[in-house]
């Protein structure tokens, strides 16, 4: 009752005599990605990467086992089942398999993607789907996670000029202090009458005007609707709902789209409503929307000519799941049931020459052998950062916030077998960081 009287006393003097600059930000212009065409396919040729947040192969393997159905519904692809990522975290994993160049903890995270997204294996991989009539289309709900959508220009065609104008529901956001206040203080037997998320649960009475004087707060309600105002499907059931309300043909030209969604992370999102029923409910969302994305491609008489792709960004948030799913349809690929290769694959370093040479297009000095091309009985070099904190190690500034990462440092393992032969105590050796995301 006391920690009330003494919020709720200022409250009149706070609202009447604030500044304006206090709920707004002024107008920003930025770069993001244009969700204008996310749900078009070419009538001709499209090389189709999804990446689906946290899907991890067991996620597959455990499906084909309970329904094996899946065998046959994905009879043209290949299941790679031993494939290693790089690191367990969007910001690290996504920008090293768009643009072939691992990331540089010297420099700030921001400098490193800088570097990636304008060093050669880009220039190279971008330079020769232009070259060869290809448009690059990526859509996600973040680009600085993806390496930032300002180092893309130039090599990927969706990035746009928008105009920001953030202006805040002052007494919603007084509210959500208060209701954040009261959780901190109250007894641990009364926190679980809370829900909160921080960050997101104030942000949620931000808006963008621009054009959007009509949106309602209460779009706000899940994060679930941030991409979604912005113009991009990037939770489950705002992109099946794309899929759904159905995809557009474009003749006379060939498409390199990189969709990168929800997919598996936590909290699971439910396809139809964004409610979190499981991972079980995810995973069955998750394969009716990349099923039913092909199935359009089909239709529209592109799928035989298409090379199509649904990977991971990573595996699961934990060191032996840590592979992610990789499932790989070449152009004319066909076949009678779901074939699985061994090799050990390395999502990061594999990728984009199996892409370029699916599709025909040259893969030059820069890069090493398509998937295809690896020998299953080989031993090979793979690497594997995770991140961690070490009381060894300083203290880091967040990359793109106020205040102090979670992460100081990484443990970076290289091995020659599969994962399960690594200890994770061991093996790793510790290496400071710059700075990191959150």
């Amino acid at each position: 009752g006391l920690l009330l009287i003494m919020q709720l006393s200022p409250l009149p003097i706070m609202l009447t005599s604030a500044d304006e600059k206090a709920f707004s930000t002024g107008v920003q212009t930025v770069y993001d990605f244009d969700g204008s065409e996310q749900f078009t396919i070419s009538t001709d040729e499209n090389i189709i990467v999804f990446i689906m947040d946290t899907f991890a192969e067991k996620d597959l393997e455990g499906l084909l086992a309970e329904k094996p159905e899946y065998n046959e519904l994905l009879s043209d692809f290949t299941f790679f089942d031993n494939v290693n990522t790089y690191a367990f975290n969007t910001a690290l994993s996504v920008p090293y398999i768009l643009t072939g160049q691992e990331t540089d903890f010297s420099v700030s995270l921001t400098e490193s993607n800088s570097k990636a997204w304008n060093g050669e294996k880009a220039e190279y991989f971008y330079g020769t789907l232009h070259d060869n009539g290809f448009e690059t289309h990526v859509y996600s709900d973040s680009a600085d996670y993806l390496g930032g959508a300002e180092n893309m220009l130039g090599k990927v065609d969706n990035i746009a000029l928008k105009e920001i104008d953030i202006r805040t529901d002052g007494m919603s956001t007084y509210l959500e202090l208060l209701k954040l206040s009261l959780f901190k203080y109250s007894p641990d037997s009364l926190k679980p009458l809370f829900t909160v998320l921080s960050a997101i649960q104030i942000n949620k009475y931000s808006v963008d005007i621009n054009g959007r004087d009509d949106i309602d707060l209460s779009d706000w309600e899940t994060h679930s609707k941030t991409a979604a105002l912005r113009g991009l499907s990037f939770m489950n059931n705002d992109f099946y709902s794309g899929i759904s309300k159905g995809i557009a043909s474009e003749d006379g030209k060939k498409l390199f789209i990189v969709q990168h969604i929800h997919g598996m992370h936590e909290p699971y999102c439910n396809i139809y409503d964004g409610s979190d029923r499981g991972g079980e409910d995810a995973l069955d969302g998750c394969m009716k929307i990349f099923l039913s994305y092909t199935e359009a491609m089909k239709q529209n008489g592109s799928y035989d000519k298409s090379t199509i792709v649904l990977t991971g960004d990573h595996g699961r948030h934990s060191f032996y799941g840590s592979c992610p799913v990789l499932l790989v349809k070449r152009s004319g690929d066909r076949s009678d049931t779901l074939l699985t290769d061994h090799a050990r694959a390395d999502l990061q370093t594999d990728l984009i020459p199996t892409l370029l040479k699916s599709a025909g297009l040259p893969s030059g000095s820069l890069f090493g052998a398509s998937l295809f091309e690896l020998d299953e009985n080989a031993a090979r070099k793979r690497v594997l950062v995770n991140l961690i904190y070490s009381r060894d190690m300083p203290p880091v500034r967040k990359c793109g916030s106020v205040g102090e990462s979670v992460f100081n440092s990484l443990y970076r393992y290289e091995y020659t077998g599969d994962i399960d032969e690594v200890s994770e105590e061991n093996d790793g050796v510790v290496y400071p960081i710059t700075d990191f995301w959150w």
